[in-house]
């Protein structure tokens, strides 16, 4: 998980650049998995001509008392981009709550997504929430329980603050 943590973090790293800067620099220490993930945005780029509208916006729960980082908003969506072998269930599970926490303070947003870029083939998967059959309100309703669920178990008690 470290070594898929690294391989992510570099790849949202040169995303950004790019849509920031309109460039990226790949080092000649990035790994063949970050290079196959950037062949797979680039492309994710061509193929669909995104609408980038906003890169790693932060949102936040006062209620919930946590944190997250939209990778971006494109096309109206809030879309979590993967660096993973598919696309699993617990990943909409987090694009869902960030999108409940951005509707929050925008108000708009036409749902959810997961671009998942493929470390190995360097091929893309880009999934909106309707084409997965997913209920992004049920699915941020899941992840609260999970989170509440997780601190019964692991907060000590007088210290829930």
């Amino acid at each position: 998980s470290t070594v898929a943590l690294k391989i992510g973090s570099r790849v949202d790293e040169l995303i950004q650049e790019d849509l920031t800067k309109g460039s990226y620099k790949l080092s000649s220490k990035d790994s063949i998995d970050v290079k196959n993930c950037i062949e797979a945005w680039e492309q994710f780029k061509r193929d669909y001509s995104p609408k980038i509208e906003a890169v790693q916006v932060e949102v936040k729960s006062e209620k919930d008392k946590i944190v997250g980082h939209i990778d971006l908003i494109m096309d109206g969506r809030v879309v979590d981009i993967k660096c993973a072998s598919g696309i699993k269930p617990n990943h909409w599970l987090q694009v869902s709550k960030y999108w409940g926490m951005y509707l929050d303070t925008e108000k708009v947003s036409k749902g959810v997504a997961i671009l998942r870029l493929d470390k190995s083939l360097a091929t893309y998967d880009y999934k909106t929430h309707e084409q997965a059959n997913i209920n992004p309100g049920e699915c941020e309703s899941v992840f609260d329980c999970m989170l509440e669920t997780y601190r019964y178990y692991n907060v000590p008690k007088g210290q829930e603050e």
